[in-house]
């Protein structure tokens, strides 16, 4: 029996653990079953020749992340499909 692959994810402000939480749980989860671990930074959109000189760019904004890549790469992930991470 094939089993589905399944997603964990971690949110969470500033500051708040999220990494050490994730390497926590990858090193102990890699031992048993293969995983990978996805930051949202991979998925930033690359910033035009305006936004580079822009100073108040907010990295923050949803508008900064490419959600329609991540939500393909987690979709192949999910259906055992070879993707590319950014």
């Amino acid at each position: 029996i094939m089993l589905r692959p399944f997603l964990i994810g971690v949110g969470g402000g500033t500051a708040s653990g999220k990494t050490t939480l994730c390497w926590k749980l990858f090193t102990h989860l890699h031992n048993i079953q293969e995983c990978v671990m996805i930051h949202m930074d991979y998925f930033y959109k690359g910033l035009s020749e305006e936004d580079k000189n822009d100073d108040t760019y907010n990295f923050d904004h949803p508008d900064a992340l490419d959600f329609d890549a991540m939500y393909d790469c987690l979709k192949n992930l999910i259906d055992w499909k070879t993707t590319e991470v950014p």
